[in-house]
């Protein structure tokens, strides 16, 4: 699990907002995949409408689609746009290492702490464009 920086980190957010963004942006794969299979899946035909057991309200599959598009396509495009927050240079590796755990591409272990400030205001910035703080 990733842990928040506490000594001089201006990026602190409160646990419960860090541990959403931080999963928001590891499941950045898996919606990018999901949006894509809707994207790809073939309209519904007029039998495939359902009907809801608790509340007998019709549910058009049109409507739900493009409900699950645009909510992933705003997410996806929340934590694409905050990487526009970090320099270029640790773009790829503060995300890689939010996502998969992979370790820094450091040559110098000094720099850790450039990482890990970058890896704060990345996902900071992700809270911000989400009106959490």
């Amino acid at each position: 699990m990733l842990k928040q920086l506490t000594t001089n980190n201006p990026y602190t957010l409160p646990d419960d907002i860090f541990i959403r963004i931080v999963y928001l942006i590891k499941g950045y794969d898996r919606m990018k995949a999901e949006y894509q299979a809707i994207l790809d899946s073939s309209p519904p035909t007029i039998s495939e409408t359902q009907v809801t057991i608790y509340d007998k309200k019709q549910v058009n599959p049109t409507e739900a689609k493009a409900i699950k598009l645009s909510k992933l396509s705003d997410e996806i495009y929340v934590i694409e746009q905050a990487q526009q927050a970090i320099p270029v240079m640790y773009r790829k590796g503060v995300f890689e290492n939010i996502v998969y755990g992979t370790q820094y591409p450091i040559p110098d272990r000094r720099r850790r702490s450039e990482w890990d400030k970058n890896k704060a205001k990345y996902i900071y910035t992700v809270a911000e464009i989400l009106h959490l703080v």
